[in-house]
């Protein structure tokens, strides 16, 4: 028996020092890395692109809270853009994800194909509703029982296709948002947008260990959501 661990101690060792060995080790884990940070790239990107856009309406009078992280029970949530108008508040979740969306309303899970191989996303319209939710508690809190909230999904990626069960689904690509807000515009002013963003201001959840314990938050959600 001690000759046999003996053995196979020495092979482990040689495997060790063996360049090829090192070099595979290397690969996988270069593999790992990179696509961790292709990911919070690709959705960095998807998320700038949305603000620079929405930027804009700040011309006309919008308040814009990018980012924005609130409280939810005794955690936080981060949403990425809170866009509120004179027509009321739009709650926007951006994906930047590439190939073809396929979902619906009620589905817990979409499907994303890429090629040849399919992933499982969680329903950003169930993700966001959430935060709209929250919004509206808080608001509620303030005094604000009558504005109108939007939950509205925005894919970035100009390689994504949307094929949603129902045309009416808050979800569109980049290129619709102008329109979005646009035909929103058209609508009657019900709320006074300084007063509102003031009060949910006064929610915001700031400094770097807030920031650290709610992605620490999150990798402990998507570890829970990737073993069921």
């Amino acid at each position: 028996m001690y000759n046999l661990i003996g053995s196979l101690n020495i092979y482990f060792i040689f495997f060790l020092q063996n360049p090829i060995f090192k070099f595979i080790l290397g690969y996988i884990a270069y593999k790992v890395v990179f696509k961790k940070i292709k990911i919070k790239i690709s959705g960095y990107l998807g998320e700038r692109k949305v603000k620079k856009y929405i930027k804009k309406l700040e011309k006309k009078g919008y308040v814009i809270l990018n980012d924005f992280m609130i409280p939810l029970y005794n955690k936080t949530t981060q949403i990425d853009h809170v866009v509120i108008g004179p027509y009321g508040i739009t709650v926007i979740e951006t994906k930047n994800y590439k190939g073809k969306i396929i979902g619906s309303s009620n589905s817990k899970y979409w499907i994303q194909k890429l090629g040849f191989k399919t992933h499982n996303i969680y329903n950003p319209l169930w993700q966001n509703h959430t935060h709209v939710k929250t919004i509206k508690y808080l608001l509620h809190k303030e005094g604000f029982r009558n504005v109108n909230l939007e939950n509205l999904v925005v894919f970035t990626s100009k390689k994504s296709r949307l094929l949603l069960d129902d045309e009416r689904l808050p979800v569109i690509p980049f290129k619709a948002l102008k329109l979005w807000f646009h035909l929103n515009e058209k609508k009657p002013q019900t709320i006074d947008v300084v007063k509102v963003s003031e009060a949910l201001k006064k929610y915001e959840v700031t400094g770097v260990k807030a920031k650290k314990e709610h992605v620490k938050y999150v990798k402990q959600r998507i570890r829970i959501a990737q073993s069921n």
